[in-house]
């Protein structure tokens, strides 16, 4: 007999955000019972697997699995895409990561895009989204340092942080959140050149930052 969708949903954020530090192989056998169901909650089971594995267990091979689930059914998801990258990463297959990392600041920079022209309720969690898109510009910088390339700088659409500081986004968030885009912010950046310069007022960062046990079976 089919599960309630809400009773579903419930069971997923208990086993992600709950037992996932009192218990983490029963969160294990719950969101591989929700897997089973298919659709959405599936692919929430999937993500939250996805991080139990990648975060908790260091099993690169069962984080690159889940996250490659979750992209199969959401494809370009940017928080799906940013995992994989940071899995690749780890694993060090730096070449398949820049491509995730790569695919998950284009995501981002969508969505932060369309909460600009948007406004209203779109606006809600714009500020952890331009965070996250940071993070993972860094990151990119850091992968391809380590790889033994010249660390080329990601690119960030300087004139998001410009819009979130007008509209100010960052009120209300965390010290590293505020901090973070501080750095980023045009004139005062040691991780961002100058825009002024440079067509569309697009500019490239360059800079640290980085992000991720054996699964019960």
């Amino acid at each position: 007999m089919p599960g309630n969708g809400h009773d579903d949903l419930y069971d997923v954020r208990r086993a992600a955000f709950e037992l996932r530090d009192t218990d983490r192989d029963e969160a294990i056998r719950i969101l591989r019972r929700a897997v089973q169901k298919g659709g959405e909650i599936a692919v929430l089971a999937h993500g939250a697997l996805a991080e139990i594995y990648l975060d908790d267990l260091g099993d690169l091979d069962g984080a690159e699995h889940e996250f490659r689930a979750v992209l199969a059914a959401a494809p370009a998801l940017p928080a799906a895409e940013l995992g994989l990258a940071r899995t690749l990463r780890q694993a060090g297959r730096f070449e398949d990561g820049e491509a995730h990392y790569l695919a998950a600041v284009s995501g981002l920079t969508d969505n932060l895009r369309e909460a600009k022209k948007s406004g209203g309720e779109s606006l809600v969690g714009a500020e952890e989204t331009l965070l996250t898109l940071l993070e993972a510009a860094l990151e990119l910088a850091d992968l391809r340092g380590e790889s033994g390339a010249d660390p080329a700088p990601a690119e960030v659409d300087l004139s998001l942080v410009a819009w979130a500081e007008t509209e100010r986004l960052f009120d209300a968030a965390d010290d590293e959140l505020d901090d973070l885009a501080d750095a980023a912010t045009l004139d005062r950046s040691p991780i961002v050149s100058d825009a002024r310069s440079k067509p569309g007022g697009r500019s490239p960062t360059a800079s640290p930052a980085g992000g991720g046990g054996e699964v019960p079976h």
